[in-house]
């Protein structure tokens, strides 16, 4: 007897005091311990560990209650003979919470590590790829809790997995294609060899501004705004020329040829004049450089020059490329210096 009441009393008394003690533990740790992490949550700059607590806070409550019924369950004597189908259901009930605690940390991992890869924001691709991996994410684990709550139940679960093995494997080979397309897409958001906005080439001779990276394909919007689709398994094969990585202004190199009979200082001067110019007063270069004028080479019928200006981004090479160009042409031509016209010298035998 407990305080002069009867042992089934008295043990139902002790499980309750259990229950509450444990219930009691929990607001406590509620309390302390996640008080103490929102306070440094709060202090960092990512809302991951925030999200974590919200996420994980019900279910290790819920936890620590079933552990308290549990105890209190197993003080009762009068349940002796239905200890083994206690011990059965919370055993149960743990491995369907500890699911749930499994998927929503991964699912958290999952969600921040794409936004960080995607320039810490929900992109496109994101939205598309997430559900996706966040549905096979949650069969695989509750397929998990499912074989080992059957296994508490004394089932064989080896013939299931084996069946499932193949099952996978079947599955995979219908949905290679669309497989393959995925896993690229996922490779290039991960590895980011493009992003959106960037413009690129292919070695296919495609290019324009990357518009969208989808989880089969890639848009890549031309020039003459038309839209072009690139499936991401080809995409992930092939050479791209990325104009905006590891920065967005581009050289623009030209070459100049000039009669033989010029006077190679005053083309010099004269082109580093017009670089000048262009590199200071055009909208599309970068202001502060200072352009490169070198006498470059002897050829078959000119002496030729290279100048190297500085453009803001690729696109821009063709309205300064062609501001220099008229503005040197009015120069030489001022200058009286020609551009020779391609000689082809024929010798004649008898």
């Amino acid at each position: 007897m407990v305080l002069g009441l009867p042992q089934f009393e008295s043990e139902v008394l002790i499980a309750v005091l259990t229950l509450v003690i444990v219930f009691a533990v929990v607001k406590l740790i509620n309390y302390l311990f996640v008080g103490v992490l929102h306070r440094l949550a709060a202090k960092t700059k990512t809302k991951a560990d925030d999200r974590f607590i919200a996420r994980t806070q019900k279910p290790i409550t819920l936890l620590a209650i079933f552990i308290g019924l549990h105890l209190g369950a197993k003080n009762i004597t009068a349940f002796s003979p239905y200890y083994h189908l206690i011990d059965l259901g919370f055993s149960v009930l743990y491995v369907i919470i500890a699911a749930r605690l499994i998927f929503e940390s991964f699912d958290l991992i999952l969600t921040i590590s794409l936004q960080k890869v995607g320039r810490g924001t929900v992109t496109d691709m994101d939205k598309q790829i997430l559900p996706i991996l966040r549905n096979i994410t949650k069969a695989f684990i509750w397929f998990v809790a499912f074989a080992v709550i059957l296994s508490l139940f004394g089932y064989d679960v080896t013939a299931l997995l084996a069946g499932l093995g193949v099952a996978g494997l079947a599955i995979a080979l219908a949905l290679q294609n669309t497989l393959s397309g995925f896993f690229a897409g996922f490779y290039l958001l991960a590895d980011k060899p493009i992003r959106v906005g960037d413009y690129v080439k292919l070695a296919s001779g495609e290019e324009g501004y990357i518009e969208s990276i989808g989880w089969r394909s890639t848009r890549i919007r031309a020039l003459k705004n038309y839209l072009i689709v690139v499936p991401n398994t080809k995409l992930a094969e092939t050479i791209i020329y990325n104009y905006d990585l590891p920065q967005k202004p581009v050289s623009l190199i030209m070459k100049i040829g000039v009669d033989y009979n010029s006077d190679i200082d005053k083309v010099e001067k004269i082109l580093r004049k017009v670089a000048v110019k262009i590199q200071k007063e055009s909208e599309g270069t970068v202001k502060d450089y200072e352009p490169i004028v070198r006498f470059d080479n002897f050829s078959d019928y000119s002496l030729d020059f290279t100048v190297i200006l500085r453009l803001k981004d690729y696109t821009q090479q063709w309205m300064v490329g062609s501001e220099f160009k008229k503005n040197v042409f009015k120069e030489l031509k001022k200058n009286k210096i020609k551009i020779p016209f391609p000689t082809t010298t024929v010798y004649l035998e008898k």
